[in-house]
């Protein structure tokens, strides 16, 4: 995929919530309407996964992030999750301008990793955003968080995920040391350090986009 071709995919990704937000009245943000389309992550849940607490059990809990660059690659550091959780690891499937990554893993909200959440980015000079374009405001609870470092390109930044809610409505958290907060077709967004790449949500619950700040000045600028 080239870049010029690549780019123009991830502006359909972030234009087609917008242009449904206005047919329907509806915000963007809208965690409690599940996205239906084929590209939506599929519920696997494990009953058979390991467990410390009677009925919890693994989920395969995804989110992606979407580049115009052609390598994109995320390297776990670290994690909290509620007591009590299974937690069975997380993979990771780097495509051409594309990466998945699964966290294996119980879903149950508690103040503990949303606790973990803030103290990272009180300690990482941080700033987030949310993959459903909702306020940055924090929840009540977090399932899990987890830690690593994003590379873009030949770039790294070293950021933190963290997932809340129940299903289907499990959003995803994004939050970026020393990144600055900033927008990008009315959405926020956050910038990293060297300037040189946005993190914004798409409007749905587990997908963001890493946009090349050029092109995002281009767009803007039209």
């Amino acid at each position: 995929m080239t870049k010029k071709s690549s780019w123009l995919l991830i502006l359909l990704l972030l234009a087609v919530p917008l242009m449904l937000d206005g047919c329907s009245g509806s915000s963007g943000g809208d965690s409690s309407t599940p996205f239906t389309g084929s590209s939506a992550p599929i519920e696997t849940g494990n009953p058979n996964g390991l467990s410390s607490e009677i009925g919890a059990y693994s989920h395969d809990n995804i989110v992606t992030f979407t580049t115009e660059e052609s390598t994109i690659t995320f390297s776990m550091t670290g994690y909290d999750i509620t007591s009590g959780q299974p937690w069975d690891g997380v993979t990771t499937s780097p495509e051409d301008g594309f990466l998945t990554i699964d966290v294996k893993c119980g879903r149950k909200g508690s103040s503990g990793p949303l606790n973990w959440v803030k103290d990272w980015v009180s300690a990482h000079n941080a700033n987030l955003v949310y993959a459903d374009q909702s306020n940055p405001y924090y929840p009540g609870s977090m399932n899990f968080a987890l830690t690593g470092m994003l590379t873009v390109g030949y770039r790294t930044y070293n950021i933190c995920l963290g997932q809340y809610g129940s299903w289907p409505a499990n959003v995803w958290m994004c939050a970026g040391e020393n990144f600055t907060v900033g927008s990008f077709l009315g959405s926020r967004a956050i910038l990293s350090p060297d300037k040189a790449y946005y993190i914004l949500g798409t409007g749905k619950d587990y997908e963001f986009v890493v946009m090349d700040s050029d092109i995002a000045g281009a767009q803007k600028s039209k």
